[in-house]
């Protein structure tokens, strides 16, 4: 009796040990996968000249190439473990799914009222916002030297080159996924930056250039300046803002015309109100539209020196009137409101 009451007692202790070691486990991996208040965080705001106020911040994990967007339904971010939702105003986890396939090259999120859509490689993955449920996914499979979507007024977009069929603009139906149409571009044109509903931008060695989608007819070209592709650009009325090359630019649509530009910017440009919101190293930077002047500064202090071979980033809602910072180096999200 003796020996089989310590060969119980045994198992009682392995087990407990086992479960103690599950839950250490489980405690580490959420560490790791769970948004998390940053308390301790390295950054803090030493001055500011901007009527901006920090709301939150969180702990986001590694996200690359501008692989967030604001949605109706919060912040969607994609990192490299899995694709998030939070509370665009308290920053709260609304969901997070796991990944079932490769992570490794992400392209920048869009998303509209009901839906979230990210690639993998050239693979359309759309996720429904209210639960993070799968809703549907795209066949075409294959490798691109470039690649992203864009989510128009007449359906989903997606920009593949060289693609099997060369380079090509493909149309989706964002509710089913159907592949509605294709728009062949000419072989040997220059790789397309960006996409909008009547023209796309392509960069080349002599400039920038706007050509018409339909007719590939050139609309302008400004030279000595390009595109950064990892960038969204903006478009507000008849005024492109993009970066290129560490500066600031703002375009006529119309006519390529440079409006105004600021050197030594380190982000994508968003616009809130028509204010330029750009990131020099940690600081934010405000610049009105419409002439460029400085409008103010949000300057934090900062004992991180090097990035992870990521970039900053910043986003807008516009319904709560908030900005959105990222910093690739501690991989934290701040988020300021007016």
């Amino acid at each position: 009796m003796k020996s089989i009451a310590g060969q119980v007692r045994k198992i009682e202790i392995a087990t407990i040990y086992w479960l103690l070691a599950l839950l250490l486990m489980f405690s580490f991996g959420c560490a790791i996968i769970t948004p998390s208040a940053t308390p301790s965080s390295p950054r803090r705001i030493i001055s500011q000249t901007l009527p901006l106020q920090e709301k939150w911040r969180i702990k986001a994990g590694f996200i690359r190439d501008n692989s967030w967007v604001w949605t109706p339904h919060g912040l969607a971010y994609a990192n490299s473990r899995q694709l998030v939702l939070v509370d665009g105003q308290q920053g709260q986890m609304l969901w997070q799914l796991q990944y079932t396939h490769s992570s490794s090259t992400f392209v920048p999120l869009v998303a509209n009222e009901d839906s979230v859509y990210l690639t993998v490689l050239t693979q359309i993955y759309s996720y429904n916002l209210d639960n993070g449920q799968q809703r549907w996914e795209t066949t075409t499979k294959g490798t691109h030297r470039a690649h992203f979507l864009y989510l128009g007024k007449d359906g989903l977009y997606e920009y593949e080159s060289p693609a099997r069929d060369g380079n090509v603009i493909r149309q989706f139906d964002p509710e089913t996924g159907e592949n509605l149409a294709m728009e062949m571009l000419p072989s040997q044109g220059p790789p397309v930056q960006a996409l909008l509903d009547n023209l796309y931008i392509s960069e080349t060695d002599v400039g920038l250039w706007a050509i018409e989608r339909g007719t590939n007819k050139v609309l302008w070209h400004t030279p000595g300046i390009g595109i950064n592709s990892d960038h969204p650009i903006v478009l507000i009325d008849d005024l492109l803002v993009l970066t290129y090359n560490y500066s600031l630019l703002v375009l006529n649509v119309d006519t390529g015309k440079i409006i105004w530009q600021q050197i030594r910017t380190t982000s994508n440009a968003v616009v809130l109100e028509n204010i330029v919101y750009v990131m020099i190293n940690d600081d934010i930077k405000a610049y009105d539209l419409m002439d460029g002047h400085e409008i103010g500064v949000i300057q934090l202090d900062s004992r991180i020196t090097y990035l992870r071979g990521g970039s900053h980033m910043l986003e807008v809602n516009p319904q709560d009137r908030m900005i959105y910072a990222y910093y690739a180096d501690s991989e934290e999200i701040i988020a300021f409101a007016k």
